[in-house]
């Protein structure tokens, strides 16, 4: 009888105090404790922390190609400039030949 009560202890302690004993008792091996709810909420953090890790690692992937873009665009319009005052010179330089 003490093994019982013992027993008993041990099985409350694993399902909780609100937990139906006979109910649980019934159900056999259907019923999930604890330490198996445990196990599996940690697996599914570790997968939750995987998927927060891959978006992160692809949001820093467009971060670094917006910046890249950015330099290209910058680089871009300082080579219209270049080639705008250019042109101007040349058009003015032409204007000069053809006064002379």
């Amino acid at each position: 009888e003490q093994e019982v009560k013992k027993a008993r202890a041990a099985l409350r302690r694993e399902v909780g105090q609100k937990a139906n004993l006979e109910e649980i008792i019934e159900q056999g091996g259907n019923w999930r404790g604890r330490a198996q709810k445990i196990v599996m909420l940690k697996a599914k953090v570790k997968e939750l922390q995987s998927q927060v890790n891959e978006h992160n690692a692809r949001a820093d992937v467009d971060y670094q190609a917006k910046a890249e873009i950015k330099a290209m665009e910058r680089e871009r319009m300082r080579a219209v400039e270049s080639m705008s005052e250019e042109f101007e010179q040349v058009q003015q330089q032409a204007v000069v030949y053809k006064r002379k």
